[in-house]
């Protein structure tokens, strides 16, 4: 499924330690879509995709 919409918010990269001793971050962003009835959806990217966030204004597409 896809979902195509502009970047209205970043939050800021999360990151940690597991317990196995591996670093991990994450990084959510909120677009919202066009259309009669817009809707604002969170998605997050985690691990090496978090360098892939869209820019805050820019229209993506988001498949998941």
């Amino acid at each position: 499924m896809e979902i195509t919409g502009k970047v209205v918010s970043l939050l800021e990269t999360i990151t940690g330690v597991s317990r196995t001793g591996n670093q991990w971050q994450k990084k959510e962003f909120v677009i919202e879509t066009v259309g009669q009835y817009p809707k604002k959806v969170c998605f997050t990217l985690f691990g090496d995709k978090v360098s892939q966030c869209p820019k805050e204004g820019q229209i993506c597409t988001v498949s998941f």
